[in-house]
């Protein structure tokens, strides 16, 4: 598809994307309230596509996701929740990415609405507890979200503080650690914290 093509089709009512790559296929943003994956490939100018449930095809640089040493990237492959998609590297590592990353880079409302969301400093109390309490369960990352129907990427991305989940997200996750939503997000007082740690009482 040529840059013309492109333009043009980020110019229509679907409000695709169109700073850092663009939307095709698509109807209107609000029928996609979570975005999943159903397949990916990398393009030839160094992007990958993914191809959404719904139709839409979502189009991405890898240097807009992060992604190290893409020039080495071989192959990518999505997470059979549909919630993160694996980089393949020549050294035979992978280097994983939430969908949710793709969807913050190419989608302006959803950005803005992640951002009024998600005061920093509530993501990041939310994120070490969810580290914390998973390795008092002797979890991985892994092994979480698959309890949770998430990807690891998603995982990491929360205990990072990166991403906030929704509150159903964080029910879930609290019912799998065996504490409380208030654990989780509670206030710091509450739990005995300083500002910004993540201390856990046991």
């Amino acid at each position: 598809m040529t840059p013309r093509t492109r333009r043009r089709t980020t110019k229509r009512k679907t409000q695709a994307p169109t700073l850092a790559g663009a939307m095709r296929g698509a109807r209107d943003l609000a029928e996609h309230p979570e975005w999943r994956a159903v397949s990916a490939r990398l393009t030839a100018h160094g992007e990958v596509a993914l191809r959404l449930e719904g139709g839409a095809e979502a189009v991405v640089a890898l240097a807009d996701l992060k992604v190290p040493a893409a020039s080495r990237v071989t192959g990518v492959r999505v997470d059979e929740f549909g919630h993160g998609i694996a980089f393949a590297r020549t050294d035979g590592s992978e280097y994983d990415v939430g969908v949710d990353l793709i969807r913050y880079v190419l989608d302006p409302e959803y950005r803005r609405a992640q951002r009024r969301a998600e005061p920093e400093d509530l993501a990041e109390r939310v994120g070490g507890r969810v580290r914390a309490y998973r390795v008092l369960k002797g979890l991985s990352q892994a092994e979480l979200g698959a309890r949770v129907g998430m990807g690891q990427p998603n995982v990491n991305r929360i205990e990072a503080g990166r991403h906030l989940p929704s509150l159903g997200r964080l029910l879930q996750i609290a019912e799998v650690l065996g504490v409380t939503l208030d654990q989780l997000a509670g206030h710091p007082r509450s739990h005995g914290e300083a500002r910004g740690g993540d201390h856990v009482r046991g």
